[in-house]
């Protein structure tokens, strides 16, 4: 055993120094506490069991010689605690729920007695965080379930309590961005089970790119739990100025549970655009369920979910086309096959003309539209070695094809989402080991129909630049045609913390690696423009457009770093929070995909050798497209933070973070307070002394405060007993 476990140790510390940073983002819990007497004497010795209720999973530890027990990289759930000792009642505590990025520590006495007298707590004291100053805001299965979220979309409820601020999607031509704490999208990292879950790795976007997803993320019948980190957090997290936003997949349980739903919308049940004379048909149906259970009782579980959707509808549209009169002038001064298949674009106009010799003329109708996925969430924990293996898996293949300018050249998005994650967690007496990897795809191909309207008669000399160009007059809608792809290399990342408990203090160690990776070729027809009329009539334009886009590539950054963090118990009242962190963020590097092609050749073209004078002059030249500007090889952010309990029921926070780099800004102390917890006691001593201070558990943790009981919670009080 010892050699195996000196293994284990050895290829964990090997992984950490092969490997480094990814978006830190806890997605497990750290409930740690202290065991004494009924005289407030600590109790070394005692044994500390915590079991998860869903799958029977036990973790035992034994508390030191200060009477300090911790749990640390605890999975998402539900546990009961159970703490037992020669000479005392065991002390056992049901449903206490756990969730990421939580940091309790609580304090617990034993009860004089024999070892088989159990003292049974049913109704504690709501769990906050007394460990760290950073703001968590979470929601639960049952919230996420409850709140009315707008066609399903988990992301439609972020900005509930969290303090984000949304920029909203417009589908098909603007994706959801988040701000947090007053900083832009890109400041806020967003993961499902610990690893990366951007829709967009070049502009990090919680919704697809140009909003063309319905179920962002993961299925709301997915969603185990739903939370936001924000303020100044500890030296663990990193890659995120402004915070970062966790889902969490459900897990199997020894329980089987699922669900089935259906929601439908349609024509029959809203009102008529008010731009079209009648209401046209439109139906939008979701549909899916859940399921969950056992593979192998107390060894293995499962978690599957589905959901879809298709959507058949309509957009109210308006639009400038060439009147008879205009069509006749193109043909006979424009006689070419190119004119003609440029027409066929453009309906007649179905408004009365401004005159008889008008060129343009008003169209206002209903252009098609229709959207679809299918996407899977699934989820496989397994009790092995004595730790937790997850491993998720989220897939699915969301299109939509939505009018733009005119019905008859939609924008049509194709995609391909992939993302696994694999976590592993095992404890060794009074070490923890957490490990994680992940994958994540977000293939985009959006393109307009008249892209496809190529010359057969000419060779691409850059893959898709053969289109036929388009007319442009002032006033007329244009035909436009573009192809543009996104996320051609998925991306990667890794990670590795360590924890150690000795005495009063909690170390954590680790290291992360974290690739974004990407490519966005993308290429457009360009136009043929004329001002006037007597331009067209003598096919004499006033400009011919080239864009050459950018060729087919891929790009990357390495990205890597290391941290250390110690939460000190200096005293019953005090825990400081002592960190450091060193983050590497490497250069952006594109790498064309046809480099045989001269005509194709991709990269960022960046001067080198600024002298620094006023006339913005520089002596070096190019840079090469491999190196087009330094890394940013040195960030140290050192990190500072305590949590105080001024009395009994009211506790302090405080963090002060600085960075030589692109790390966290300082924060400023935040205090608050809450009305005092219910409890239920058999302790005659015991008084019940009600404080009306206002607020709620969650307003607390987002002002980074936290709460204990008046009393401590001795034993459960009978049914009938008011709380």
């Amino acid at each position: 055993m010892h050699t195996s476990f000196t293994k284990c140790v050895l290829v964990l510390v090997a992984v950490i120094g092969t490997t480094s940073l990814v978006l830190a983002q806890r997605t497990t819990a750290t409930f740690a506490g202290i065991v004494t007497d009924q005289s407030s004497a600590v109790l070394p010795g005692a044994s500390v069991q915590l079991i998860n209720e869903g799958t029977n999973a036990v973790t035992e530890k034994v508390t030191g010689e200060t009477g300090e027990f911790l749990f640390d990289y605890v999975p998402v759930g539900t546990y009961t605690l159970k703490i037992s000792l020669p000479g005392f009642r065991t002390y056992e505590s049901r449903s206490i729920p756990l969730g990421a990025a939580q940091s309790i520590r609580r304090t617990y006495a034993l009860e004089v007695g024999a070892i088989t007298d159990n003292v049974t707590v049913t109704g504690e004291a709501p769990l906050v965080n007394t460990l760290s100053p950073e703001q968590r805001v979470g929601m639960d299965t049952l919230e996420v379930r409850t709140m009315p979220m707008i066609n399903r979309d988990i992301t439609s409820i972020l900005n509930i309590g969290t303090g984000l601020t949304t920029r909203a999607s417009a589908e098909g031509t603007a994706a959801s961005k988040f701000r947090l704490n007053g900083l832009g999208s890109t400041a806020m990292a967003v993961t499902a089970n610990g690893t990366d879950a951007n829709g967009n790795p070049g502009s990090p976007t919680v919704s697809g790119y140009y909003g063309y997803t319905k179920i962002n993320v993961m299925s709301s019948e997915a969603v185990g739990e739903m939370q936001v980190v924000k303020g100044v957090t500890p030296a663990e997290y990193g890659m995120a100025m402004g915070g970062q936003m966790s889902v969490i997949t459900k897990s199997g349980t020894n329980s089987w549970h699922g669900s089935l739903f259906h929601r439908y919308e349609g024509s029959v049940l809203s009102a008529r655009p008010q731009f079209l004379s009648r209401e046209n048909n439109s139906v939008w149906n979701q549909f899916g369920g859940s399921l969950g259970g056992p593979l192998k009782t107390n060894k293995a579980f499962f978690f599957f979910a589905y959901e879809g959707y298709r959507q058949r509808g309509v957009v109210a549209m308006n639009a400038s086309v060439p009147t008879q009169r205009f069509r006749d002038i193109l043909t006979t001064s424009l006689p070419f096959k190119e004119t003609q298949t440029w027409l066929k674009y453009y309906p007649p106009p179905n408004q009365p003309l401004t005159a008889s010799d008008a060129l343009l003329g008003i169209w206002i109708g209903p252009g098609a539209k229709s959207a679809n996925d299918d996407h899977v969430d699934a989820k496989i924990d397994y009790l092995v070695g004595g730790g937790n293996l997850s491993m998720t898996l989220a897939a699915s293949h969301p299109d939509l094809s939505v009018p733009v300018d005119l019905p008859t050249n939609p924008r049509i998005f194709t995609s391909k989402w992939r993302r696994m994650s694999v976590n592993y967690v095992l404890g060794r007496g009074p070490w923890t080991f957490s490990s994680r990897a992940g994958y994540n795809i977000a293939r985009l191909w959006r393109v307009q129909d008249w892209w496809y309207q190529n010359d057969p008669n000419r060779a691409p000399l850059i893959n898709g630049m053969r289109n036929i160009k388009y007319i442009s007059y002032p006033g007329l809608t244009a035909v436009r045609g573009e192809s543009h792809v996104r996320s051609r290399h998925p991306t990667y990342m890794a990670e590795q913390h360590v924890g150690y408990m000795r005495g009063t203090h909690a170390f954590k160690f680790g290291g992360m690696l974290y690739l974004p990776s990407g490519g966005n070729p993308d290429t457009d027809a360009g136009n043929v423009a004329y001002q006037t009329l007597t331009d067209v009539m003598n096919n004499t334009p006033s400009g011919i457009s080239f864009d050459s886009g950018r060729a087919d590539h891929t790009w990357r950054f390495v990205n890597f770093g290391f941290f250390a963090q110690d939460d000190w118990r200096v005293n019953r009242r005090l825990v400081l929070n002592l960190g450091v962190r060193y983050d590497r963020f490497g250069h952006f590097v594109a790498k064309a995909l046809h480099p045989q092609n001269p005509y194709e050749t991709i990269g960022v073209f960046n001067l080198d050798g600024f002298c620094g004078c006023p006339d913005f002059v520089w002596k070096g030249g190019l840079r090469p497209t491999d190196n087009p500007f330094n890394n940013d090889d040195f960030s140290m952010a050192p990190r500072f933070g305590f949590a105080y309990t001024l009395a009994p029921a009211i506790l302090c926070c405080a963090a002060v973070t600085e960075s030589t780099s692109r790390d966290m800004m300082p924060r400023l102390l935040k205090i608050g307070w809450d009305d005092p917890p219910r409890f239920q006691t058999t302790d005659p001593s015991a008084e019940w002394k009600p404080r009306s201070w206002g607020g709620s558990s969650r307003s607390i943790r987002k002002t980074c405060c936290c709460i204990s009981p008046l009393f401590p919670i001795s034993a459960s009080a009978p049914s009938s007993t008011p709380t």
